[in-house]
């Protein structure tokens, strides 16, 4: 989960390891976006044709 790419996570994180601070009851990050859905002809092609 660390260095997830969620900047907020990520902050929350360090403050908590680092200082020992617990973030407020009612903290949130924002999602990560949802990754694209795969087409049928990206599928079929070998992983290092990408």
């Amino acid at each position: 989960m660390y260095q997830s790419g969620n900047a907020c996570v990520n902050r929350h994180l360090e403050a908590y390891l680092l200082k020992g601070r617990v973030p407020a009851r009612d903290a949130s990050c924002a999602p990560r976006r949802e990754p694209e859905p795969q087409t049928a002809e990206r599928a079929a092609r070998p992983a290092e044709a990408l």
